[in-house]
């Protein structure tokens, strides 16, 4: 309601009101405004929270998704690092992921800075699951702290008191990179990727099939966030896609089987 709109109502509210002189019908008119304006503020903050609310669950679904397509595709961490870093849809992750390897085996490396895209409820939903995957408390527990961040809107302090609590996975010794591929048989003709040269091809591929799908956004891979404009030549981003992952290679090519 508009200031105008606040007062009209205030008048016939105390309009209605019998046996007030002058002065009480002021004293009347003055308390319902007042009274008027409440109910305006709390209906627009719980609105505005409920909205919030809905960004932020929107968002946990979109990164569930995408990781739910990533894990039937061996890709699970790929799947949630792509989630984080730009606004990518299930069907989109699909076909990035295709172009990846599948992730490597051992502990879980930490999850890089998430990008900044989408509203503050959706920015701070990334942060939250960000937070919870890369606690101490998360380390050998992999599994109960994903579904603490993608089932439900637990915050950082009571997803690590959980976490606690639960005892942390027997270490065990997975096959190799390169055994799990030989087993596997050349499907869909995906050769098994080394050193810091296929590192960096993948990822460069990888952000570059993803920009013309979502749209140019801030991308983060193993080194964190790059800032893209929404403006600009497509080769240009491209070529600054292609640079940062080869920067993110660097720091990555352990997982791939690096030199």
């Amino acid at each position: 309601m508009t200031p105008e709109e606040i007062k009209a109502e205030a008048h016939r509210r105390a309009a209605r009101m019998d046996g007030l002189n002058v002065v009480q019908r002021r004293a009347a008119v003055a308390r319902i405004e007042g009274e008027i304006r409440a109910e305006a503020a709390a209906a627009a903050e719980a609105a505005a929270k409920a909205q919030a609310s809905a960004e932020a669950l929107g968002e946990r679904k979109r990164i569930a998704s995408v990781v739910a397509v990533g894990t039937t595709m061996g890709r699970a961490n790929a799947a949630l690092r792509l989630a984080l870093a730009g606004p990518v849809d299930a069907e989109a992750a699909r076909a990035v992921l295709a172009t990846l390897p599948i992730d490597p085996a051992g502990p879980v490396a930490a999850l890089p800075a998430t990008a900044h895209f989408g509203s503050e409820a959706q920015q701070a939903e990334r942060a939250r699951i960000h937070a919870i995957l890369n606690c101490e408390e998360a380390k050998g527990r992999d599994r109960t702290a994903l579904a603490l961040a993608l089932d439900t809107s637990v915050d950082l302090a009571t997803a690590a008191v959980a976490l606690e609590g639960v005892p942390k996975a027997e270490t065990r010794t997975y096959p190799s990179l390169a055994e799990r591929s030989a087993e596997a048989g050349d499907f869909g003709h995906q050769p098994v990727l080394q050193g810091k040269a296929a590192s960096e091809d993948v990822w460069a591929k990888a952000i570059a099939a993803t920009t013309p799908r979502v749209g140019a956004f801030a991308s983060g891979g193993p080194a964190g966030p790059v800032a893209v404009g929404l403006g600009g030549d497509a080769s240009a981003r491209s070529a600054e896609l292609a640079a940062q992952a080869r920067r993110w290679a660097d720091e990555e090519r352990g997982h791939f089987g690096g030199a």
